[in-house]
């Protein structure tokens, strides 16, 4: 496990926190995966602001899955506060949201997000998007596991790829 980098994981809803460790454990990704509840923790994990000041403890992150709607600080903030930091702009940042609105998904692309998914309950389609992801970035123990195309009939609706 390579441990001088993570996945950032934002989402404050128990539930799809339980989503997301079922689905990142199908996907051969072989990075920590730290999971945060709301805007402000992401802040503070990236700034490594106590609790998360130990990098070892808390890897520096090679990719931030951020949830749009959550308490405290909303993802948007949180992409337009990356964009303006000049050592973060170039993080990349997956935004995720059941929000469905053209508006919602342009904007997050206007702040930055490289992909923006939608969400949904179903593991083995996260696990598969996920994967995809882990892939590009070069997080992927086993290139392999999913043989399927990144955007089937069935996942169309489930992810907007990157603009």
């Amino acid at each position: 496990m390579d441990n001088d980098a993570a996945i950032l994981v934002a989402e404050d809803d128990p539930a799809d926190v339980l989503l997301f460790k079922r689905a990142f454990s199908k996907t051969g990704i072989d990075v920590p995966i730290v999971f945060v509840r709301d805007g402000q923790e992401v802040m503070d994990y990236l700034r490594g602001r106590a609790p998360f000041s130990d990098r070892w403890t808390y890897p520096w992150p090679r990719l931030v899955v951020l949830d749009l709607v959550m308490p405290r600080i909303n993802g948007y903030e949180v992409l337009a506060w990356i964009q303006r930091e000049p050592e973060l702009c170039h993080l990349p940042v997956i935004a995720f949201s059941g929000l469905q609105r053209p508006m919602d998904i342009s904007r997050a692309y206007s702040l930055g997000a490289k992909f923006f998914l939608l969400k949904t309950y179903r593991v083995e389609q996260l696990a598969m998007l996920l994967h995809r992801v882990g892939e590009l970035y070069g997080m992927t123990r086993d290139p392999g596991v999913f043989a399927a195309p990144l955007v089937s009939k069935e996942l169309s609706r489930v992810v907007a790829l990157s603009h």
